[in-house]
């Protein structure tokens, strides 16, 4: 189970990764703003798998 998690975490944070990096390399006309709002998705997704974690530990 413990594997599963951590295939999955690797599998998102590669995802966020290529997303990221689609962003960076044709930036849209707001790319001023990509930085700041990459940062706050990431610290939105680290709060969620927190949260995540701690759900499924309670059960």
């Amino acid at each position: 189970m413990l594997m599963f998690r951590k295939c999955l975490d690797y599998m998102s944070s590669i995802l966020q990764n290529i997303l990221l990096a689609k962003f960076l390399w044709n930036p849209p006309p707001f790319q001023k703003n990509i930085f700041k709002i990459s940062q706050s998705n990431l610290l939105a997704i680290k709060k969620f798998k927190s949260m995540n974690l701690n759900s499924t530990t309670i059960k």
